[in-house]
């Protein structure tokens, strides 16, 4: 599944506390937009911009991913791909 794109609720480990206290000082469990997800972490909106425009630049943090327990978010099912079979009756 990608978080790219979703709307989530994380819920912070006691070192990412420690470590987004600036960017995220509130609790430990807060909502934020990902706009892009790597090998280190997700990147998030740290502010909902008034209104969005592509071309014009955005502030995201980087939330590694040791730095969060949990993650919260609507998903919808995604159907098993069926494979052809192969082999006798």
């Amino acid at each position: 599944m990608t978080l790219r794109g979703k709307q989530i609720i994380f819920r912070l480990s006691p070192d990412g506390q420690a470590a987004l206290r600036e960017v995220f000082p509130a609790d430990a469990a807060f909502s934020a937009q990902v706009v892009e997800e790597d090998s280190l972490g997700v990147w998030v909106l740290t502010q909902m911009p008034e209104s969005w425009n592509p071309e014009e630049p955005v502030r995201v943090a980087l939330l590694k991913w040791e730095y969060f327990s949990t993650a919260e978010l609507e998903a919808e099912p995604e159907l098993p791909e069926l494979s052809i079979r192969v082999g006798f009756r």
